[in-house]
Order: C-alpha cells, then structure tokens, then sequence
C-alpha cells in the first residue's frame, strides 16, 4: 500500500510528529499528480483509493489518445496505397510483427528490414507497426517508389516510412530504385524516425540488387530481421 508521505504536497505521516503539528498545517492540499486539491486527512486507505483512479484515468487517456492516432493514420495510410487488410487485421501476435515492435525499439533502430518468405507477415508487420506511429507516416511500395523521380517531394515532413515488397519494381527502373535507396539510407541517418522495407530476399541477394555501399551501409546502422515460420495468410 503506498504510503501518504511519498505523494508530493502530502503531510509526512511516517515520523510520528504529525499530530503535534496538525493545527500548523494547511487544512487542504495540492496533489501534483491529478492537479486538484484534497483534505489533509484523508485515510491511507482514501488513498490508495484515489492512486487507483488516477491510474484508471491514465489508462483511459492514453487508450483514447492510441485510438485517435491509429484512426488518423488509418486514413493518410489509405490515401498512400496501404492495404486495408493489413490496416484492419488484428495480427499484434503474429512472430513477426513482435519482432519488428522489439527491433524498432532498440536505441538507433532508423533503418529496419523484414526479409522472408511469402506469407511470413512482412506487409502486415510493417502496415501493423506504422499504424501506431506517432509523427507524419509515409507507405508505399517499392514498385511504385521504382516510378518516382522525385520521391522526395512525397516524403518530406514523414518522420516513420515504410517501403514494402522491394524486389517487385520494374526492370527499367531497377537503377533509379537504387538511387532512391541510398537516399532513404541517407534520410534515415539524419532523421529521428525510422524506416521499415520489407522484401524476399537474402543479404547475399540484397548486396547483389543494389549494390555493397547500400549493404554494407545496411549492414552498419540498421536490422536485418529473417522472418520463417509458418505461412500466416488466412490467419485471423
């Protein structure tokens, strides 16, 4: 049970001297935490009472703040192309939408590949953790991204990308995609956010696409997460 002494404002009770000087004491107090006053002598029991329902209100503020993002994304995501399957599945389970949430939350974490078989969640982990980003939130495929000359123009202000299926873009535009890349690579050394592509393909592949600037650049500032398991399309 917490005691009353370790809340800022709250008369110290732990000492024994409080009695003698209850009458010098302000007969109400301010509680930093709700930012209302109280009675000074409310019971410990008052108390712990009342740090619940500052948790309970916490947790209802923050609930109603996530929804409220997660339904502003949901719509610029719309709006870039994403997949509304993958903005509506329920997949926060799934082995590879836990491991990106936990790849991205490392310190340093601004560039992060999911690579892995078809099925394996790369799309709806990347759609699934975007969602929830806070800041301006950029998706799009590598085809398209491939068919941009000036795909900065499209970008500026995003703070957390998403480029998905790299690998699929048109064999005429293999060269500008890579340009592009390195680019991204560069954005993302500068940039507070983070950028997530997912694609099919090894190190070994990756390296012979786009060159050993852009992998060996991967291969220092970001993650590489394999994905394998199971196939997870049909799964709820």
């Amino acid at each position: 049970m917490s005691g009353r002494g370790n809340h800022p404002g709250f008369p110290d009770s732990s000492n024994g001297v409080e009695s003698a000087v209850a009458d010098l004491l302000p007969k109400r107090w301010y509680c930093g935490l709700c930012e209302r006053e109280h009675s000074q002598d409310m019971s410990a029991h008052q108390w712990e009472l009342h740090e619940l329902a500052l948790g309970a209100e916490e947790r209802a503020r923050a609930e109603t703040e996530r929804v409220a993002l997660r339904g502003r994304n949901r719509g610029i995501l719309l709006g870039q192309g994403a997949s509304r399957r993958a903005l509506d599945l329920r997949c926060a389970r799934w082995p590879a939408v836990i491991e990106l949430w936990r790849a991205t939350a490392e310190p340093g974490a601004n560039l992060v590949m999911l690579a892995g078989g078809t099925g394996t969640g790369k799309t709806m982990a990347a759609t699934h953790w975007l969602l929830a980003q806070p800041g301006q939130p950029y998706w799009t495929t590598a085809r398209d991204l491939s068919k941009e000359a000036h795909w900065c123009v499209k970008w500026a202000g995003a703070t957390n990308v998403v480029v998905d299926d790299l690998g699929t873009e048109l064999p005429g535009n293999a060269v500008r995609l890579q340009g592009h890349l390195d680019d991204i690579v560069d954005q993302a050394y500068r940039m507070k956010g983070t950028v997530v592509i997912t694609a099919n393909m090894a190190k070994e592949q990756f390296r012979a696409a786009y060159g050993g600037r852009i992998a060996s650049r991967w291969a220092e500032a970001g993650r590489w997460l394999a994905l394998t398991g199971a196939d997870q399309r049909g799964a709820t």
